[in-house]
């Protein structure tokens, strides 16, 4: 970013600098209302939100059995071999 360190110092609370490629920063300010605790969530939801996300999103590690150890040589012979089928 091409932005001095005394312009960076001067950055408020809520506000920021953003940049893309070459292009010129820009600062934003964050609305007020979105500040502080404002819009937090509690400790209770996030809870339930990361408990919910976690069962759909992931599952255990467990020990390959007999099958699936072998399927990590293979030789694919088209695009189909290597595409899950729903």
């Amino acid at each position: 970013m091409n932005l001095s360190v005394d312009k960076l110092k001067k950055v408020r609370v809520g506000e920021f600098y953003i940049q893309s490629s070459n292009r010129v920063a820009k600062k934003i300010r964050a609305p007020k209302m979105l500040l502080g605790n404002n819009h937090a969530m509690t400790n209770k939801s996030w809870a339930t939100v990361k408990d919910e996300s976690l069962n759909k999103y992931y599952s255990e590690l467990s020990q390959p059995d007999e099958k699936t150890r072998n399927l990590t040589s293979y030789s694919a012979k088209n695009i189909e071999d290597l595409t899950p089928k729903y």
